[in-house]
Parts: structure tokens; sequence; C-alpha cells
């Protein structure tokens, strides 16, 4: 049975993950952190920290903010812990820092831009189409409290393209967007 810490546990993505984990017949969910669970439960944790120290376990999910993910994940690697980390938005800085201590550890570190079949297969079929069209362009539409924009899945899929691309001979899309137009309500 693989006893699982995950991180972000009451969040939009978390909830329903933690549900998945407390369901699996060879998992066990046996710490679910987030602020907002502070003491609600045996097993939950307002902080990462609390829980590494609390909570025996194998492996590390973290569905929480850019800003946290880094850190939660390194404290996850230096506890003896694999990781999996949904939380996106961390630049490449962040994530050779991640490799170089899961390397330094002997863990895995296993970085998922998104959850959903039908994201994996379009970011699959993105890379194989990318080869035929001399333009390509990633659109995406989130709920207004999105915390990264772009998204994993979006800066996955542009990076799939790229190399794509690359490993056909050809040179990057002539009009490669190099900025992002937002608009709403408040935006035209």
């Amino acid at each position: 049975m693989t006893r699982v810490i995950l991180a972000g546990a009451s969040g939009r993505t978390g909830t329903p993950v933690a549900a998945s984990l407390a369901a699996a017949d060879d998992l066990n969910l046996v710490a679910r952190v987030a602020p907002s669970l502070a003491g609600t439960g045996p097993d939950c944790f307002g902080s990462v920290a609390d829980a590494l120290a609390e909570a025996p376990a194998d492996v590390f999910v973290d569905l929480t903010r850019p800003e946290l993910g880094e850190e939660h994940a390194l404290a996850a690697l230096e506890a003896g812990l694999a990781v999996v980390l949904g939380t996106t938005g961390l630049d490449a800085a962040a994530r050779e820092r991640l490799d170089s201590a899961a390397r330094a550890a002997e863990l895995p570190v296993f970085y998922a831009p998104n959850f959903a079949l039908g994201a994996v297969l379009m970011m699959a079929f993105a890379a194989k189409a990318a080869r035929f069209y001399e333009s390509v362009e990633v659109v995406e539409l989130h709920h207004p409290d999105k915390v990264d924009a772009p998204s994993g899945t979006a800066a996955r899929t542009a990076d799939l393209i790229g190399a794509a691309r690359e490993d056909a001979g050809l040179a990057p899309v002539p009009d490669a967007t190099t900025h992002r137009h937002r608009s709403g309500p408040d935006r035209p």
C-alpha cells in the first residue's frame, strides 16, 4: 500500500484528487494538507512541514500554487518521498533545482501539467501535428480565479510543439506570440 500526502487537498483540483486517492485500493491517503483543513481531522494538516513530520509516507503530491510548489517538493525530497508535481507555473530554474535535488536524493519527480486524459491526448496530438503546419497557436480559457497563466498545459503544449518542429528540421513558427492577451469585462 503506497502512502500519499496531498498538498492542496481542498482546492479545485485537490478536492477530487483527494477523493480518488481515498477511494483507491492500492493507495492510502495519510495526509491532506491545506490551511483551511488544519485540525479538522486526524489526517488533516495546515502545513506541509507538519504533514511531513507527522505522517509517514512514500509519495508527496503537490497541487498548490507556483510560489509554493518548489518549496514543498524540495521538502518532500529531503524527507525521502517521491514527488508528483501537479502544480504548474514553475520556471526552468526551479525545475532544474528540483531535478538536481531529485537526482541527489535518488528519488523520482513526476511533472504533471494536466491529469485529464483529453488534455494529455491533445498535447500528444499537437506534437504529432506540429510538423505539418506552418503556424500554430495555443489558445486557452479559464475561470477568473486561475492562478497560473499561461497554464502548465498550454506551456507544455507549446514546448512539445516547438520540440517536434525542431526535431523535424523546421524553423520556429513565423508568427510566434511573445505576449498574452487577456480579455474580459474590464479588458478589451
